[in-house]
């Protein structure tokens, strides 16, 4: 069973009351800066907003697993956290392909030099969607702090938790963690809100102010 983008919407819509959107993932201070935020708030205003991706590996009694995380660095939204055996190229386009189904094109991905992700079929993903592509330095990973937070929260609340004896469990605990982290936990950098209850007050702060948008 393959989990997909566009399940977890649905998935999001049902934990998010009066909303039409998914949640949204955030930590602290991670690494912002006033240009980028102002950066990444005008592109949101556009629908484009700047997204970082990363993957992180953790041993299971039979073999490895890998996740592929996605998270918005205006709303720091996890719009994916995907579990496989392995990931390459391919399976990383075809993760952003169905965001971009959801949510439309990013901005920009911001992501560290790993196979995976300086492929020839990623950057031509990229060219063809008109998305930008942000690398970090080699041994750098703070300059993409956003999704790094997300990935220790995730490896110490649950990989460090949980024994995973199939793919299967992995997708289903991991997706659950992923909606509880988006949903009942309030952050001190989105005002204490949830990140769900941010987005939710986001996009109603922009349809009474069509100006804004």
């Amino acid at each position: 069973m393959q989990s997909r983008a566009i399940g977890r919407l649905s998935l999001d819509e049902a934990h998010q009351p009066g909303s039409t959107q998914g949640g949204i993932v955030s930590e602290g201070n991670a690494g912002s800066s006033t240009a980028w935020e102002c950066q990444s708030r005008l592109f949101v205003v556009l629908g484009r907003s700047s997204k970082s991706i990363d993957w992180m590996g953790f041993s299971a009694p039979t073999r490895p697993i890998k996740i592929f995380n996605v998270t918005d660095e205006f709303t720091r939204e996890c719009l994916a956290s995907f579990p496989a055996r392995s990931i390459n190229a391919d399976r990383v386009v075809s993760v952003l392909e169905e965001l971009v189904e959801w949510r439309g094109a990013p901005s920009a991905i911001r992501c560290d030099n790993g196979p995976e992700l300086v492929a020839e079929g990623l950057k031509d993903w990229c060219r063809f969607e008109d998305v930008a592509t942000s690398y970090i330095e080699p041994g750098a990973p703070w300059q993409n702090a956003y999704v790094e937070s997300f990935n220790g929260h995730l490896r110490r609340e649950l990989l460090e938790m949980e024994t995973f004896h199939t793919l299967f469990e992995a997708k289903v605990l991991i997706e659950d963690w992923r909606l509880e982290y988006n949903h009942y936990r309030p952050h001190m950098s989105l005002g204490y809100l949830t990140p769900a209850e941010f987005a939710r007050t986001w996009r109603e702060e922009q349809q009474n102010n069509p100006a804004l948008s």
